[in-house]
């Protein structure tokens, strides 16, 4: 048998496979059958022995089987699934600076950005606490301190060093300059979400994520201007908590991940939230509403995934999704696939076949939140039920 090319993830979807090449970042679907053939694409299994099992195991004439194997394996070739000549790459992991001891550095506080942990440290105190201030990512995690003392032993740090000039470096593992404090905080939180999303430890999706006051988790993922960080922040305005409305991490178990970062908010968002005119688009939660609560980290399984568009003038219509559409919709909202590899589609096909979907489109954001809250009520009530 041929040998199944580097990059090729493959899991099973709702009776079907659903394979991923990660070089051309594409999606395939195959019915059992194929799936089981290019599992045996190994570069060492015997086709011959593989034809005369199954024709054996199954009542089959070997010469059809083995024509159909045939057909499979050139198909496979056709789209680079067997035998590709061009290899592929796995990003190397984004890691911060080692810590280092000395008295006269100051640390800062901790953030939990998805399944991460990252700190803050240079020897103006001053500017570090106003790092950790403006950031406020994590402010009322749910992680234990057993995770959080786990997670903070391998904490990756970023060095700030003011110049002489007034100018800062930010040291990651990479050297970003700014020219003034201001332009460091402003920049800082897509800095912390690009490294974020750059995690190999849990699929990140481009998407917003509330919490109810019951504990149930709602994620909105959405292409970029499609209303997710307002639909988000209208929630936390009528009284959800908040995890994020960039980055929520998914993991094979089912498990959301937390980045509470401050939300990105155009002008025409902020006058709808009731928010004054700032030059600064990225907003603290708690300007939304003093007493939000903000959750980073490991948060909890998610009980309903809801893709948002906005669209001007636009009732609000719902569609539910099955697992292949739903997967489909995952995948293009997903940031590091190319990192997190099988773990993540593992993951996100888990999301696809376990939890309710849909595709919602609305003119106004407050309007689609009582559409959602009743499609979480209906699904939880038909889970209770089928426990029951």
């Amino acid at each position: 048998m041929p040998r199944r090319s580097h990059g090729v993830l493959s899991t099973p979807i709702a009776g079907q496979v659903v394979v991923y090449d990660l070089l051309n970042e594409t999606r395939h679907q195959l019915n059992a059958a194929a799936g089981i053939v290019l599992d045996c694409c190994d570069g060492v299994t015997d086709r011959r022995e593989v034809v005369e099992g199954w024709a054996k195991d199954n009542g089959v004439e070997p010469t059809l089987l083995a024509s159909q194997i045939d057909a499979a394996l050139t198909r496979f070739r056709d789209l680079g699934l067997v035998d590709r000549d061009m290899a592929w790459q796995e990003p190397t992991p984004r890691t911060g600076l080692k810590p280092t001891p000395s008295a006269e550095v100051v640390h800062g506080r901790s953030h939990l950005v998805l399944d991460r942990v990252i700190r803050f440290r240079g020897t103006d105190a001053e500017l570090i606490a106003q790092i950790d201030d403006y950031l406020g990512t994590g402010v009322h995690g749910s992680t234990t301190d057993r995770e959080r003392s786990r997670a903070d032993a391998d904490v990756e740090v970023f060095e700030v060093i003011v110049r002489a000039d007034g100018s800062i470096e930010l040291w990651t593992d990479e050297e970003v300059w700014h020219d003034t404090v201001g332009t460091l905080l402003r920049r800082l939180v897509a800095e912390t979400t690009d490294y974020a999303v750059a995690t190999h430890g849990c699929a990140a999706l481009h998407a917003g994520g509330v919490r109810a006051a019951d504990g149930r988790v709602v994620v909105l993922p959405s292409v970029s201007e499609g209303g997710k960080s307002t639909l988000t922040a209208a929630f936390v305005k009528s009284g959800w908590d908040y995890l994020g409305d960039e980055a929520i991490g998914i993991t094979m178990d089912g498990i959301g991940f937390g980045f509470p970062k401050r939300l990105r908010l155009d002008p025409p968002s902020r006058s709808l939230l009731g928010l004054g005119h700032s030059p600064d688009q990225n907003v603290d939660p708690a300007e939304i509403r003093p007493d939000v609560r903000r959750f980073g980290g490991r948060v909890g399984p998610i009980d309903l995934v809801v893709f948002p568009t906005f669209e001007p003038g636009a009732t609000v219509g719902i569609e539910p999704l099955d697992a292949h559409d739903t997967l489909d919709a995952l995948l293009a909202n997903t940031h590091n696939m190319a990192r997190v590899g099988q773990s993540g589609l593992d993951a996100l096909c888990t999301l696809a076949e376990s939890t309710p979907a849909y595709r919602l489109v609305h003119g106004d954001a407050f309007e689609a939140i009582p559409t959602i809250v009743r499609l979480l009520d209906a699904d939880s009530a038909a889970a209770s039920s089928t426990r029951i």
